[in-house]
Formats: structure tokens, C-alpha cells, sequence
């Protein structure tokens, strides 16, 4: 996975991709509660319970709508 990182990383956002990702993690793609929504790159997700975590929000979002 890093090797791929680095090769696609441009070299002027390589000094800052690592903080990035860490902050990803910390705050949107977290283990427990992640907030796929929120996801700017979740076009770009492998996780399978991707879609799942966006229809349950959407879903809730509707229903406080109402």
C-alpha cells in the first residue's frame, strides 16, 4: 500500500499526504463509525460496507427531514 501511495502521490503534496491520511482516519474514515458521507474519496473506496454506511445516512437524514 505505501509503495502505491508514493508512486501516486504527487511530489508536491508528498510532504503532507501522511498528516492527510491521518487526519482521514482520525475524523472520517474511523474504525468504529465511519462517516462514509462525509468521504471525499469514497468514489475510490474497496470497503464493501461502503454503500450500506451512505444508504443508513441518507435514510436518517430523510426521516429528520420529515
Amino acid at each position: 500500500v505505501e509503495d502505491a501511495l508514493v508512486r501516486n502521490t504527487p511530489g508536491e503534496f508528498a510532504h503532507d499526504a501522511h498528516h492527510w491520511l491521518i487526519l482521514h482516519g482520525r475524523y472520517v474514515c474511523k474504525a468504529v463509525k465511519p462517516e462514509c458521507w462525509r468521504c471525499t474519496i469514497s468514489d475510490l473506496c474497496e470497503w464493501p460496507e461502503r454503500r450500506k454506511v451512505i444508504a443508513r445516512h441518507q435514510n436518517q437524514a430523510r426521516e429528520l427531514a420529515r
